[in-house]
């Protein structure tokens, strides 16, 4: 609910109840959300001496740290020395890349993956992600279309496929398909039934898309890009005060 003092205090708490690492993990990225910068490094340098074995965890809270204060370059640092001391932690600088617009470094790491081993579904999952992010879209659906013949049930594959052509309009009709498939893995999925609501919309079928999305309103009030989709909704069925309001929610969130 991004309230995220309460959410320290109770991780604090918490950790007084059961002093693991993995629930000091989350007292301290709730710090670092609550924006109590200054707290995090003392709390950083008790959880290495009390857990040292546990470097890979406290590296990647850091440079978390960094990137919330804006220190790019630093973070990167860190979350390259992350990759050294756990190799399974590529997915993590491949999205620290992505978030930071740093497409190029984000394709080498995942090119030498898929490499490595070109037929794993999460790698393969992640390149279509990517791709997507690129604006690379026909060779994003050559990749999430390779996740799904090796997985048919491939959930949030099925889903971004499906998304991905209907926020570009196109191809709308297999977007419906792969959409309605990826529902029927999850089928109380709000990002799957806006995904849906969003296909309807841009077929044109805006009452649909409504009743759609107000079953996703009821399940996430977080996720600006809902709000920002009920208010297109909104506007196209003349409820310009009420499409305003979701405009205004998502850039509240």
């Amino acid at each position: 609910l991004q309230d995220y003092e309460t959410a320290l205090q109770a991780y604090t708490e918490a950790y007084a109840l059961e002093p693991q690492p993995e629930v000091l993990e989350e007292q301290l990225r709730a710090a670092i959300l609550a924006r109590q910068y200054e707290k995090v490094p003392d709390m950083l340098s008790a959880a290495r001496t009390r857990f040292p074995r546990e470097a890979a965890r406290w590296t990647r809270t850091e440079a978390l740290l960094l990137e919330a204060r804006g220190q790019t370059s630093e973070a990167e640092k860190l979350y390259q020395r992350l990759l050294e001391l756990d190799s399974d932690e590529w997915t993590t600088l491949v999205a620290f890349y992505q978030r930071t617009r740093q497409f190029k470094k984000a394709e080498k790491i995942v090119r030498d993956r898929l490499r490595q081993n070109p037929q794993d579904v999460e790698t393969l999952f992640t390149w279509a992600n990517l791709l997507e992010r690129m604006n690379r879209v026909d060779d994003a659906a050559a990749a999430f279309q390779q996740v799904l013949r090796q997985n048919p049930y491939h959930a949030a594959a099925l889903n971004n496929l499906g998304y991905m052509w209907a926020d570009r309009n196109m191809r709308l009709s297999e977007a419906f398909t792969y959409i309605q498939k990826a529902l029927e893995v999850e089928p109380e999925s709000p990002a799957y039934l806006d995904s849906l609501a969003w296909v309807h919309y841009r077929m044109g079928d805006y009452a649909q898309a409504w009743a759609v999305m107000q079953d996703v309103l009821r399940r996430d009030l977080l996720d600006p890009v809902v709000f920002d989709h009920a208010g297109d909704i909104c506007m196209a069925l003349g409820k310009t005060d009420e499409a305003v309001a979701f405009w205004q929610k998502a850039l509240d969130v």
